[in-house]
């Protein structure tokens, strides 16, 4: 400081040029003394920061208009606006505010889903420096609009046989009137019919059980629409419960590991055995494949109903694959019932077995969290439970080397092309075939060459696709943000793209599959057009000079065509379902036949026979070995059920394996025998 003030030297120069240094220091000084003019700045403002819609009802979209102002005197640039969940921005805004201007900011509330009191926020963050952030705010209280009394067309537990009727009150809650109407007024298990009660304000449902019932849960949906804006779709479900004749409850036995450790105490567990039949069955023997394990037995009406007890030791430990309950009876058509007792899963992972104590499927699936998995993508991309929030994720399991699941890849291209820039992550994940052997290499190859785009994982060992539980190859899993699985797309269906791009489009409105019977329309593969139409002309070779054709279905009570790939896994786990319902229905005249199908490498009769031997097979089989009886009922995937009348008409065509069979088998063809009379017969 001396030196440029001048006092080391007498240089007048360097004297001077201090001296004004420290003048224009000084005036910088004097003007923050005192307070000179400020910089501008924007101000942001709203005419309302809240907005209170009141009483209002689910289902509409409630729609305000807040008013931005910027009282300042600088641009106000709005950066981004935070919503809440269910709040969203219904039209575009400028990005900036002049000074001394205004805007309309249009915000809303999807209402489909509230019910009761809501509270609802958008914060406006922007660059004025005095409130970078303005938060809006949206109130309301919302009721159905349509109140169902009851809520159901529920008839509980039926074990007589007999028709049964309900009916539901439709009443309409709004100030304005409404219209109803009846998309349809049957189905294959209910009868439905509307009737006008009071105009615009009542209707009333009435459902009627169709006889002959089918065993099982009788689950099905009434679909009605309204003219009223909050509720133009009116799902009514309707259910049931036919018990097979001879009930176990529980259908299995779960243990948790953690309470059988007990150094001290035994875990015991009690079932019921329930006669719902008309003739007495007694029980003969219970029995369990583990001495350890006590079993005891105590009639509470002979006959009818027994009580079975299982005790496990302290410090048991039940193996992995579990134990299984046979009981023995005195019925000549269900003499023996196992009952499976397994592991509980921990926490975090799916049972092995679902609430009839059938092992668990993708079907069962829909509506849970996705099972814990953990996969990385080609370009080093994680993708597992925790990126699921992110974006709505289409997981498309394939196993390489064959037609089908190549065909179906370049349709899943196809929609991402158009669906990939809409907030949606489109992820292919290749299994290990066991037919084919193509390398991780080779498969990356085959994607380029194709043009494929969607990212790629490969399960090593399979484990993600088990934890899935999918039955066959290829198979899309759509799975939601909150990490739901919201539907599944077996196969490479003709219509894979319409019915995919469909669900999306309902999905991308913030719906649930699960919740829009349109959408469940969508992932429910429509039975294909032969169904209803004379079975095309066949002639099946089964060895030793004998052959089934077209034709001979009508000796048969119904016919079951069992499509099979027999070296694939699939088909081998459905193949001893369709031996066991061979031998139950055979007194009913009803013919099984499995027919072989080739999905890689072909296989000689030779070998085919050699398969059929190893999984004891007693039913009629033949071996179609360039597909040509599958390609006439355009069978894409395997195993399939093809089902005809005695009349040579196709009754249904069922992609299935394990416990879908076990569902669909009873149904379908009791009622196959029951529609397929001739005029003769009536």
């Amino acid at each position: 400081m001396t030196s440029l003030m001048g006092f080391v030297t007498m240089d007048g120069s360097r004297f001077l040029t201090g001296i004004r240094l420290t003048a224009v220091v000084l005036i910088g000084a004097s003007s923050l003394a005192l307070g000179g003019p400020a910089a501008a700045a924007p101000a942001i403002k709203a005419d309302s920061t809240s907005q209170d819609f009141g009483k209002t009802f689910t289902g509409l979209q409630l729609r305000h208009t807040f008013t931005l102002r910027n009282t300042g005197d600088a641009d106000l640039v709005i950066g981004r606006i935070d919503f809440d969940a269910g709040c969203y921005q219904d039209g575009d805004y400028p990005p900036v505010i002049e000074a001394g201007k205004s805007i309309p900011l249009k915000l809303a509330v999807d209402a489909r889903k509230i019910e009761g009191s809501f509270v609802r926020t958008a914060t406006v963050l922007s660059n004025d420096p005095a409130m970078a952030r303005l938060t809006l705010r949206m109130t309301g209280s919302c009721s159905a609009p349509v109140e169902l009394n009851p809520t159901f067309a529920g008839f509980g537990k039926i074990i007589d046989g007999k028709a049964r009727e309900t009916s539901v009150q439709i009443l309409n809650k709004t100030e304005e009137k409404f219209e109803v109407s009846l998309v349809s007024d049957e189905d294959e298990l209910y009868t439905f019919k509307l009737v006008e009660v009071k105009p615009g304000v009542e209707y009333r449902l009435d459902v009627k059980t169709k006889t002959p019932l089918v065993q099982g849960r009788l689950e099905s949906m009434a679909l009605l629409y309204t003219t009223l804006e909050a509720q133009p779709e009116l799902p009514v479900r309707v259910f049931a419960y036919v018990p097979p004749r001879l009930e176990v409850i529980p259908t299995f036995v779960m243990w948790d590991p953690a309470k059988l450790k007990s150094p001290t105490s035994g875990f015991s567990s009690v079932l019921l055995f329930t006669n719902n039949g008309d003739r007495p069955v007694r029980m003969k023997d219970v029995t369990i494949d583990d001495t350890e394990i006590k079993v005891t037995t105590a009639p509470m009406i002979e006959g009818q109903s027994y009580r079975i007890k299982l005790e496990a030791p302290p410090k048991y430990v039940l193996p992995e694959m579990g134990k299984t309950l046979t009981i023995t009876t005195d019925d000549n058509f269900f003499p023996t019932i196992r009952i499976p007792v397994r592991r509980a899963p921990v926490e975090g992972q799916l049972p092995a077995v679902d609430e009839s104590g059938k092992e668990l499927t993708i079907d069962k699936l829909v509506g849970r969290k996705a099972p814990r998995f953990d996969l990385t993508t080609m370009e080093g991309v994680g993708i597992g439970n925790r990126d699921l929030s992110s974006a709505l994720t289409l997981l498309n399991f394939f196993a390489p080397g064959d037609r089908h699941n190549h065909e179906q890849l370049k349709k899943f291209e196809a929609i991402r092309r158009s669906y990939g820039d809409r907030g949606i992550r489109f992820v292919n994940v290749c299994e290990k075939s066991e037919f084919t052997d193509v390398t991780q290499d080779r498969q990356v190859e085959i994607m380029q060459d194709a043009e494929m785009r969607s990212e790629l994982c490969f399960d090593l060992g399979n484990e993600v696709g088990r934890s899935f539980k999918l039955l066959i190859y290829p198979t899309l899993v759509i799975v939601n943000k909150a990490g739901v699985i919201e539907g599944f797309f077996e196969g490479n269906e003709d219509d894979f793209v319409e019915r995919v791009t469909k669900s999306l489009d309902i999905l991308l409105t913030g719906r649930s599959l699960a919740d829009s019977p349109q959408g469940k329309l969508q992932v429910e593969k429509a039975q294909p057009e032969s169904v209803g139409r004379t079975a095309p002309d066949f002639t099946l070779d089964l060895g030793s000079g004998r052959t089934f054709k077209r034709d001979d279905a009508s000796g048969y009570g119904a016919t079951v065509l069992n499509f099979v790939a027999v070296d694939e896994s699939a088909s081998k786990a459905q193949i001893p379902i369709i031996e066991a319902a061979a031998e139950a229905y055979a007194a009913k005249g009803v013919k099984f036949i499995h027919v072989n199908q080739t999905v890689g490498a072909s296989l000689s009769k030779a070998e085919c026979d050699k398969a059929m031997n190893v999984l004891n097979v007693s039913a009629s089989y033949a071996h179609d070995p360039t597909n040509a009886i599958g390609q006439l009922f355009k069978v894409e995937s395997y195993p399939t059920l093809v089902v005809i009348r005695r009349d040579r008409t196709v009754f249904g065509v069922y992609p299935a394996a394990a416990d879908r069979v076990e569902s669909v088998i009873p149904a379908q063809i009791e009622a196959a025998i029951k529609s397929a009379k001739f005029e003769s017969d009536r």
